[in-house]
């Protein structure tokens, strides 16, 4: 009998703890739409987020999947994050021409590192973000999907990705 009790109590704790990841996720996804809604795109209608939609790829897994050889069990949080906040802006950069991505590009990454960065930072940044352009169209070039927003969640593993993006374009 203490056998089935304790079964049940454990069979409840995991129905709790899916419960609450659910709830969390919710939590972020709805603070995610606020910002999408309450950006550019939001407020211009352009973009309306549809969550996991059938047929598509999930993009936190694509998003994850293409950050994966950058990041390592080394890698601190804040390193993880600037990754993949790099690695979002490439992902987009990759969508668009070559001549408006390079401006696109320098611009970008003046708005992401301070300006009190040597120069020599920025050289090695721009050859990272051209080394995930590269990636993405080699490797995920079948996935035409902008990613309008995303969100990192600390995990004791590593992190969980939330991501917003466009639907395919045929």
């Amino acid at each position: 009998m203490a056998i089935m009790s304790r079964k049940s109590k454990e069979f409840s704790k995991l129905l709790q703890d899916k419960k609450t990841k659910q709830v969390i996720k919710n939590n972020i996804y709805q603070k995610m739409e606020q910002r999408v809604n309450q950006g550019p795109l939001g407020k211009e209608k352009e973009v309306t987020l549809v969550r996991d939609l059938p047929g598509e790829e999930k993009m936190s897994e694509v998003l994850h999947a293409f950050c994966a050889p950058y990041i390592t069990d080394s890698t601190t949080p804040t390193e993880d994050r600037f990754m993949v906040s790099i690695a979002v802006m490439a992902w987009n950069l990759a969508l668009i021409d070559e001549e408006a991505q390079r401006q696109a590009m320098t611009n970008s990454l003046i708005e992401k590192v301070e300006t009190s960065v040597q120069p020599e930072a920025i050289l090695i940044l721009r050859e990272l973000v051209e080394e995930l352009i590269a990636r993405k169209k080699q490797h995920f070039n079948h996935i035409n999907r902008f990613i309008v927003e995303y969100e990192m969640q600390q995990t004791k593993t590593g992190f969980d990705l939330f991501v917003a993006s466009t639907r395919s374009t045929p």
